[in-house]
């Protein structure tokens, strides 16, 4: 299924035609892991605060913060997988939005091991590609048959900066402590709100369109009104804040993802999980990417800056969402702390999970929201867990999109999408 998402579509009942509905945990307590049954887990109290833990603050830390070094990625925080041969869940896909099912995962920052030996993308001749407007957003691909554009720029040599660039490493974020942690059951959008689908928030509301009022905005990506610029009506929106992408998915009857769901249907499940949402190993053929050395954009891939959500068929997650990395950072519903204390959480300990939570979120206010998955701008070649970010939520960045989930599934108005 090929269409972009339907992200206009209002949540609903289940449908009666289609693939067989899925069966859901109950909103009480975590399904089962394979070997164990969940333990009741009773409710937060007051500020968020876990009941039963001193402080109200996560098992394993120390005055809401990680013990060790904070802000240092540490090996252990990339779990052990039991079962990564096991099969995968069974992909459902439903008026554009994808099944994940309840499901344990590993929450916190993600340090999985760098790509080995890792090097510049080859030096064709010719200067790189540079930005300038909306034709970017059209086909590439003049480097692609050489692997990529230069890794060095007369700019970074002026600059003094190293031939071979230094992976990204984002710290904000990084004195949480990693945690078992329960994720119910939900829909997602399998694509990325797309510009065409914005349109029509846009005319129905009479919301704002995307628009900053700077120079480099206008060549391609400020709206006219309510029209996205020409030809790309399939990419995904960019230029909202995060403010916005709440306002839209309310509008179509849906929220956006926690930060574990979006971790949850972009990589796996515990036991499963995946450095990417294709597997462990990198593949540039699989995602819209950039380039670790300036300019940063990256042709190779066939477009400089964004494509067409669903370019990537192959480099789907295991739950069947599509550029879950790549192509534009995607907003969560969770802020960006650095510790447990200003997060909010309930016990599921299991006999697998000893100190397992769920209903994990960072709620607002604060001053960061956590954003995942990269850009088009962005090189996950280097640091698979560099993915894990947070922007300021008023900030309306060429970058930045989103996808919108539900507790409920979708059913389709009258009528057919634009």
């Amino acid at each position: 299924m090929r269409g972009p998402a339907r992200a206009w579509l209002l949540a609903g009942g289940w449908l009666t035609t289609g693939c067989p509905a899925p069966t859901e945990p109950t909103a009480s307590e975590p399904a089962a892991s394979p070997t164990t049954r969940p333990t009741a887990s009773p409710v937060p109290g007051k500020n968020g605060k876990i009941p039963g833990i001193k402080g109200g603050k996560a098992p394993g830390l120390k005055g809401g913060k990680a013990q060790g070094d904070a802000g240092t990625p540490r090996a252990d925080r990339r779990p052990d997988r039991a079962t990564p041969d096991a099969p995968g869940p069974t992909i459902h896909v439903r008026e554009g939005m994808v099944y994940v099912t309840g499901s344990w995962l590993v929450f916190g920052p993600r340090t999985p091991p760098p790509v080995a030996d890792f090097q510049p993308a080859p030096q064709p001749d010719g200067p790189p590609p540079t930005e300038g407007g909306a034709a970017d957003h059209a086909a590439g691909g003049a480097a692609r048959a050489l692997g990529g554009p230069p890794g060095q720029t007369e700019a970074r040599e002026l600059a003094g900066v190293p031939d071979l660039p230094v992976p990204w490493e984002f710290h904000g974020g990084n004195g949480i402590d990693h945690a078992d942690v329960w994720v119910d059951a939900f829909w997602l959008d399998r694509d990325e709100v797309t510009r065409a689908h914005y349109a029509r928030f846009l005319a129905d509301s009479g919301y704002r369109p995307p628009h900053v009022s700077e120079d480099w905005a206008d060549d391609g990506w400020n709206w006219r009104e309510g029209t996205p610029p020409a030809g790309t009506e399939q990419h995904p929106v960019v230029l909202v804040s995060w403010y916005d992408a709440r306002e839209y998915c309310a509008w179509a009857g849906k929220r956006l993802p926690t930060e574990a769901e979006w971790q949850l249907a972009a990589l796996g499940p515990w036991g499963q999980s995946r450095d990417y949402p294709w597997g462990d190993t990198y593949d540039p053929t699989r995602l819209n990417h950039g380039q670790m050395a300036p300019p940063n954009f990256d042709d190779s891939d066939g477009f400089l800056t964004t494509a067409p959500v669903g370019s990537f068929e192959a480099g789907h997650s295991p739950y069947g969402a599509r550029d879950m990395f790549g192509n534009a950072w995607e907003y969560t519903a969770d802020l960006r702390v650095d510790t447990w204390s200003l997060m909010q959480a309930t016990p599921a300990a299991t006999q697998a999970h000893p100190q397992g939570l769920r209903q994990v979120r960072a709620v607002e206010p604060g001053l960061y929201v956590a954003v995942r998955g990269g850009s088009y701008f962005f090189d996950l070649r280097p640091n698979p867990g560099g993915e894990r970010h947070r922007f300021l939520p008023e900030i309306r960045r060429k970058t930045s999109g989103f996808r919108c989930a539900s507790d409920q599934a979708p059913t389709a108005p009258p009528g057919d999408p634009p």
